[in-house]
């Protein structure tokens, strides 16, 4: 299955996924639509987040 995830700069050292803390969880979120990935990296990016880019991964 293919699932779409929020990377931060994309083949670097640098290179980041986006994760959301729960108490003391750190949740990775994937997608299983690309245009929903697409829509929640705007989100973040209208939040001033620096912009992420939508990566296909295999689950």
């Amino acid at each position: 299955m293919r699932v779409y995830v929020l990377l931060y700069n994309p083949g670097t050292e640098n290179e980041g996924i986006h994760s959301l803390q729960l108490g003391d969880r750190n949740l990775i979120l994937m997608f299983e639509s690309e245009d929903d990935a697409n829509r929640y990296a705007m989100l973040l990016e209208a939040q001033d987040f620096h912009p992420p880019s939508v990566v296909p991964i295999d689950a």
